[in-house]
Parts: structure tokens; C-alpha cells; sequence
């Protein structure tokens, strides 16, 4: 019955896909990240299909296809979440959260790895770590009797420049991200008070999507 649903929901990504042929890598990669049960890249999934060596660099080719774009996958995996999750609601409308997440990385001359400093009081946690920057989106769910983050997108926001002469901020790029992959949304975006900035909410307010989160203290005042 689940195998039956996911095929389903799988099937409404084909037409994000100009090829048959890689809708169909596609639907193997999403299989092999569902069954596997170790973390390590691509090699856990042609473990866990039993592929061989020609599999495997197909899987490479896959990931830097041209014939697919990531935009487009979010945005049919958005319309499929909105229409079929439990969504937990606000006045009848959607409630997504929006964070950035550092995840620390030990190949140093990895793509987009950098030196990141850690804002958390968490005294667990070091104070620098390399690794990379992730913004994440993800829409509230109801489930079990609780609420839980269904991922919408995660996005790779530092350590990358799209171009020699971009000057786009953390909040800038986290504002683009949702605006994108939002349109036509209407619902609340809830956020640490590191978004709570004009940059971000001018954006939120001209695509109908209004913001919920603490004020920003950045400013000093003197007797």
C-alpha cells in the first residue's frame, strides 16, 4: 500500500523531466535513498540496489543532467505536499519555517566549504566549524498528534557566488528562496529574529505571505 502510494506521488515529477530516461534514474535514486540503511553517497544506494560499476557513474551523470532542474522538482514536490499532508494551519492558512542549518564538513577543499562561526549559546557546540551553509524551508505538519517539519527545500546559500559580482546576503538569498518557491502561496512564514529584517519582509509581503517571529535588536542606545 505505501510502495502504491509513493509510485503515485513519484509519477507527478515526469513532467519536470525532458527525458524519459532520466525520469527513470530518477525514480532509482529515490528508491535507493529510501531503502538504504547507511548515509555514504551514492556507493549506499548501489549497495542497497545491488548495481554495478556502470550504474554508478550513470547516477553521477543524473545528478549534473541538464534534461531536470531543481526549481522545478521543489515546486512539484511543494504542490504534492500542500495537497496531501495534514498541514497545520493559521486562519486557514499554511504555516512554513525557515532556518539556515551549518553542517560540518571534513574534505576541505570540498565545493562551498568555508570556515562558519556558530551564533548558538549552545555551549556543546564549537565556536567555528568548516563546513556548509544550508538555507532550509519546510511546511507544519500534523502528525502523531504533534507538529513536524516537512522539508519543501534545502538550498546551499554560502561558499557559492553566481556570479563574479553578486553581493546577495544570507537574507537575501533565504527571501529568494521562499518568494520562489512560494508564489502563489498565500500563508505565514515563521522565522528567528536573524530574518526579521526589511530585506526579508518587504519581499514576503509583496508575494501575500506575512511573517511571524521575534524583533530584531541591532540597534545601541546611550543615556
Amino acid at each position: 500500500m505505501l510502495s502504491a502510494q509513493i509510485d503515485a506521488w513519484t509519477l507527478q515529477f515526469r513532467s519536470c523531466f525532458s527525458r524519459q530516461a532520466s525520469f527513470k534514474w530518477f525514480v532509482l535514486a529515490l528508491w535507493g535513498m529510501f531503502l538504504r540503511v547507511e548515509g555514504k553517497g551514492l556507493t549506499s544506494v548501489i549497495r542497497c540496489l545491488g548495481l554495478g560499476d556502470p550504474d554508478y557513474r550513470g547516477l553521477l551523470h543524473f545528478f549534473h543532467s541538464k534534461a531536470f532542474s531543481a526549481q522545478k522538482l521543489c515546486v512539484a514536490w511543494r504542490l504534492i505536499v500542500l495537497k496531501s499532508a495534514p498541514l497545520l494551519r493559521l486562519h486557514d492558512k499554511p504555516l512554513f519555517v525557515v532556518d539556515g542549518i551549518k553542517v560540518g564538513k571534513s574534505g576541505r577543499k570540498m565545493p562551498a566549504v568555508k570556515l562558519l562561526h556558530q551564533e548558538s549559546e549552545d555551549n556543546s557546540k564549537p565556536e567555528y566549524l568548516m563546513g556548509h551553509y544550508w538555507g532550509a524551508l519546510s511546511v507544519l505538519a500534523v502528525g502523531a498528534g504533534l507538529a513536524v517539519a516537512i522539508p519543501l527545500r534545502f538550498q546551499l546559500q554560502d561558499g557559492v557566488k553566481r556570479s563574479p559580482s553578486e553581493k546577495a546576503t544570507l537574507v537575501d538569498k533565504m527571501a529568494t528562496l521562499v518568494t520562489d518557491l512560494l508564489d502563489g502561496c498565500v500563508g505565514y512564514v515563521i522565522g528567528d529574529r536573524y530574518f526579521a529584517s526589511r530585506k526579508m519582509l518587504v519581499p514576503l509581503l509583496s508575494k501575500g505571505l506575512h511573517f511571524i517571529g521575534a524583533c530584531r535588536r541591532n540597534t545601541v542606545a546611550y543615556l
